[in-house]
């Protein structure tokens, strides 16, 4: 399959939603206008109280989330960072040169 046939099914299928997105705009609006302006503004506040509605359940639910984060346990004793294991500062340094490069034993200086 050639990069030319992949293009053409992706412009096919972009073209197929558009038709649909036009196709369902252009029922909508014939829905809207078979409806008296008294019904049209009726579902107009009945709308923006549903949404006034999901934004309030969604504000309580992030303060629900975020209430449990903090008190989520976190930072128990047994979580902490610095404890058990071993100790780091105690450790043989794991990174330290073998030789010595300033001293002439081995590197780039001579």
């Amino acid at each position: 399959m050639g990069l030319r046939e992949i293009l053409q099914k992706f412009t096919a299928k972009k073209e197929k939603l558009k038709e649909y997105q036009e196709d369902r705009r252009v029922q909508q609006i014939a829905v809207e206008r078979e409806k008296n302006s008294n019904e049209r503004e009726l579902e107009r506040f009945m709308e923006e109280r549903r949404q006034a509605n999901i934004k309030l359940k969604l504000d309580e639910f992030r303060k629900q989330k975020q209430e449990e984060m903090w008190k989520a346990n976190l930072f128990k004793e047994e979580h902490k960072i610095l404890d058990g294991g071993s100790p780091i500062l105690k450790q043989k340094n794991l990174f330290a040169l073998k030789s010595n490069m300033l001293n002439g034993n081995g590197g780039f200086f001579k």
